[in-house]
């Protein structure tokens, strides 16, 4: 590996001053928000191509040196996916930023990587249309959140789910290849799948370990004429379980949230978590569309009235909960970064299934022999609460080695217990990857044989998704 010798290659292809080498801006690519949860090392340069022509030459001199490529598109980096594990080099995307196209007719937007979700969504308020963000949307990549798969807040169409139609990418061996029906030369990129096999999905949760996505088609929706947020109070965590089920399943509403105490004043930004507040809240965004707006709403409205008379429950509004509804409903349409200082551990179940995790996490935590740790827990119906997206927010500070590796130890135990009580973790990162990664068996070995099939030299963002991680 002689890095000095590809820095220059890397020169000729970007420019001098689209190569970084000073240390000092360099170690600003080497942590991210879970920092120290994942640790990475300080990337050797950091590379800023200007279009794709300029990433397909990188990653083929890449693969002559051996040299690892970490792609990074977002401003924020979360769960260590855009840190070198062990050196490499940064391939900051975020200039390859256009907008190219935007067709309202089949409701989509062909972007690069570099778009973030407010730049899309300015142009697309030209045209009555929205973006679908993600919770942790803010300046990120669109691109990257979605093949991420950052949760979006419940849509009522299940077509939604998938929001990445098709996908141009420069391969790990530097070849160029096409999914869906962008794969034929002629075709628009509106249908995910293709000839034969699919590989659209292949590349979700790939965390840039198989190549660098250098374009993409998302879907887009039209903007609702009207919005309002509901909110349903609970008391306790069993009671809202079947009460969300019923409304999922009348279909009631598009986003929603659901909310502990922690996190909704979180939201509202109070620190004092003795302030009065339900201890559970359940945010239901209406939306009516351009046919018969005031008519859709007024009929969920009732429909989720009757829910909420046969559940015996109380909603009482004060000025605390109005708050809280207006700056989720602005949430869902513009989200935004929350300053917490949390460590949050992502989780899929089935809603039945909260109960038994939501006690395991708890009875877990009040073990803990470390810092006082605060539990937020915020809740996503997926498809109508076919699942449901739940992460474990956990609050503290940690200011010293010792802290560190017991709050590390801890974490890994919250994810092997969540595992064996029926939860899914998709995102393996820091202390939860040997958790999840012991479990996979045949599924990591086929992991592994696709890494090579795709990226041979290895150079792709190594350690990510392979087994070599553990």
């Amino acid at each position: 590996m002689n890095i000095k010798e590809f820095k220059v290659e890397m020169e000729k292809i970007v420019g001098k001053n689209n190569v970084i080498e000073d240390q000092d801006r360099t170690k600003d690519y080497s942590q991210d928000s879970h920092y120290p949860l994942v640790e990475g090392s300080i990337s050797q340069i950091v590379i800023i191509p200007n279009n794709f022509e300029e990433v397909q030459q990188i990653v083929k001199v890449s693969n002559e040196y051996k040299i690892p490529l970490i792609p990074k598109s977002s401003e924020v980096s979360l769960y260590g996916g855009t840190i070198a594990n062990n050196g490499g080099v940064i391939l900051d995307l975020r200039k390859l930023n256009q907008i190219r196209t935007i067709n309202e007719t089949s409701m989509y937007a062909v972007i690069e990587p570099g778009v973030t979700f407010k730049q899309l969504q300015k142009e697309l308020d030209n045209y009555k249309l929205r973006i679908l963000p993600t919770i942790f949307s803010s300046s990120d990549s669109i691109i990257s959140s979605y093949l991420a798969r950052y949760p979006t807040y419940s849509m009522a169409k299940f077509e939604y789910t998938e929001l990445v139609a098709n996908l141009e990418i420069v391969l790990g061996n530097g070849d160029l290849f096409r999914t869906g029906s962008w794969a034929s030369v002629k075709s628009p990129p509106v249908y995910p799948y293709g000839s034969s096999l699919d590989w659209f999905r292949i590349f979700h949760g790939a965390r840039g370990g198989l190549g660098v996505i250098t374009k993409a088609s998302i879907r887009i929706k039209p903007k609702p004429l009207i919005q309002e947020i509901v909110s349903v109070p609970f008391s306790n965590h069993k009671d809202f379980i079947n009460f969300v089920y019923k409304v999922e399943r009348k279909e009631i509403g598009t986003e929603c949230i659901l909310l502990n105490k922690v996190n909704a004043l979180n939201y509202l930004e109070i620190e004092d978590k003795t302030k009065g507040f339900p201890n559970w809240i359940f945010l239901i965004c209406l939306e009516g569309l351009q046919r018969l707006p005031e008519e859709k709403i007024a009929y969920e409205k009732e429909a989720l009235s009757q829910l909420i008379v046969e559940h015996k429950i109380k909603v009482k509004m004060d000025d605390l909960i109005y708050k809280l509804e207006q700056t989720i409903l602005k949430e869902f349409n513009e989200p935004r970064v929350i300053k917490k200082k949390a460590y949050d551990l992502p989780v899929y179940l089935t809603l039945n299934k909260f109960p038994d995790v939501y006690s395991i996490i708890q009875n877990e935590l009040s073990r803990f022999n470390g810092n006082k740790i605060e539990l937020g827990v915020s809740i996503i119906p997926v498809e109508r609460n076919r699942t449901a997206y739940v992460e474990f927010d956990l609050y503290t500070g940690l200011n010293t080695e010792q802290e560190i590796t017991e709050f590390k130890k801890l974490f890994s135990n919250l994810g092997e217990l969540a595992v064996k009580a029926g939860a899914i973790i998709d995102i393996p990162y820091g202390p939860l990857k040997q958790v999840i990664y012991s479990k996979l068996g045949n599924y990591l070995a086929l992991i592994n044989e696709v890494k090579d099939i795709f990226d041979p030299n290895n150079i792709m963002n190594p350690g990510k998704i392979e087994k070599e991680v553990i």
